[in-house]
């Protein structure tokens, strides 16, 4: 669904006369004698906020220009839509970093993935479209005189009548609510994205959370069914997925829990011919002894290069190995390749040293030494995900529903105190430090955006809105709707 949504406030502004008037609900449509105009004088500028996380851009209609350029800037915060283009835009092809400030190479703003920070003129009379990004916040930029009736934006989201929605506790409602609109807006395009700003890819193994909100609200879906199918037709075997096999790991599982969750059998059997194709191509990488020789393996970010990666990646294997085997039993297929596997793999056993790989070890095994319990309960939400929450936090229920849901509160809703209304790539609580996404940054605070994120998603390359995030809503769901 496509809406029109009009600027909410003004975050700031200066040599502009009337902003005010962008405010108003006037009639989206240009016209010679115009009576409420903001008028932007040489060197003007004014940032708009939209309220909530919008995906798709702006229209600009401008009734007198005479003709030089304006600079539109898209922001997920108020720091993204004020910061130069910085180190980021090597993923764009630019690379000049020695031309670049320290601030800008180091807060990492960047056109990867969509226009987000741009220039153009405005012709008189005129009403225009510009941008197609992720963004709550849009700064003008002035180089001489305009004359502007709206800016309202275009919002792109996916409509559709909800089977769940949680109602219950306050705070659980604004994160189940903040979470739905995460995923609503990441398929809106009619494939799951990873995110609205960046990646603007389908990503299988953060396909699993997104599809897990995604029948926990809706059931049965196209948007999940279109992702499935695409992951599948571009990953011509013995190509992995996303060339990651435990992402094609993650494509079985998320097979399963589709096909649990929606009963969707005339779409499931579609993928069982590749499905047997890949479960064969897995076995050949477990050794008798049940060695894993994949190369590349991917946990997550945090678990990168690190040792316990494998530990990690043995349990996902595991799990993709027991949806498998349900899988081919369903629809009566020889399961004796995929049982031989899995007992290959369980001749090792997983050893966790980080909360995630417990919580994983938990679910492919189902059960914890009493060491390994420890690690997966203490440091409250340290080690904490976005992308793995559903997975951590329903092991941690098991054990404990009263620190699950502490732990809930406390990482979900420390985004919340930061100004969101998407759920994000990455959150550490050490991000509670910096200043909101919605307030102007200052020199002597760090940016809770531009100023945190490592790996991929340093600075304000790091996006705001992110599908991997939503899996909590299935989680709150299945452990807290009573």
């Amino acid at each position: 669904m496509q809406q029109t949504i009009y600027p909410k406030r003004i975050i700031d502004c200066a040599g502009v006369e009337h902003p005010e008037h962008l405010l108003l609900h006037q009639d989206l449509q240009i016209d010679l004698i115009e009576h409420n105009l903001a008028v932007f004088h040489a060197g003007s500028h004014i940032i708009l906020d939209y309220g909530k996380e919008m995906r798709g851009g702006i229209r600009i209609l401008a009734h007198s220009s005479d003709l030089s350029s304006v600079r539109v800037r898209f922001g997920e915060s108020v720091g993204e839509c004020c910061a130069e283009l910085g180190a980021g835009e090597e993923f764009s092809g630019k690379t000049k970093k020695r031309q670049m400030d320290e601030k800008a190479a180091r807060q990492n703003a960047t056109n990867d993935h969509a226009v987000r920070d741009l220039c153009t003129v405005l012709p008189s009379w005129s009403d225009m479209p510009f941008g197609d990004t992720g963004f709550r916040f849009v700064r003008l930029d002035f180089s001489g005189e305009c004359t502007i009736k709206s800016v309202p934006c275009t919002n792109i989201i996916l409509s559709r009548r909800a089977k769940y929605i949680y109602r219950g506790d306050r705070e659980i409602e604004k994160i189940f609510s903040v979470a739905k609109r995460t995923v609503d807006l990441c398929a809106g395009s009619g494939y799951i994205w990873d995110g609205i700003k960046r990646d603007r890819l389908v990503w299988v193994g953060d396909l699993t959370p997104e599809l897990l909100a995604m029948t926990t609200i809706y059931g049965r879906t196209k948007e999940v069914e279109n992702t499935i199918d695409f992951a599948r037709k571009q990953a011509v075997l013995p190509d992995y997925m996303n060339y990651q096999p435990v992402y094609s790991m993650w494509w079985i599982i998320a097979l399963q829990e589709y096909l649990s969750r929606t009963g969707a059998e005339d779409f499931v059997q579609k993928q069982m011919d590749y499905l047997e194709a890949l479960v064969r191509q897995l076995a050949l990488y477990v050794d008798e002894e049940g060695n894993i020789h994949h190369t590349g393996c991917f946990l997550d970010w945090p678990h990168a290069d690190k040792p316990e990666l494998m530990e990690g990646v043995r349990a996902i294997n595991i799990m993709a190995g027991k949806a498998a085997v349900s899988l081919l039993e369903h629809f009566g297929r020889n399961t004796d390749g995929a049982r031989e596997q899995l007992s290959r793999l369980m001749k090792q056993e997983i050893r966790p040293v980080t909360k995630l790989v417990a919580a994983l070890k938990y679910w492919a095994v189902g059960a914890l030494s009493l060491e390994e319990k420890e690690i997966l309960l203490s440091g409250g939400v340290t080690g904490m995900s976005t992308f793995m929450s559903y997975y951590i936090l329903k092991a941690v229920h098991d054990f404990s529903p009263e620190l699950a849901n502490a732990m809930l509160k406390e990482y979900y809703g420390g985004m919340l105190k930061l100004g969101a209304t998407t759920f994000w790539e990455d959150f550490e609580p050490e991000q509670l430090g910096g200043t909101p996404v919605d307030v102007l940054p200052r020199e002597d605070k760090p940016d809770c955006h531009g100023d945190y994120g490592m790996h991929c998603y340093i600075g304000f390359r790091r996006s705001l809105c992110h599908g991997w995030s939503a899996g909590v809503v299935a989680y709150i769901k299945e452990c807290l709707d009573t």
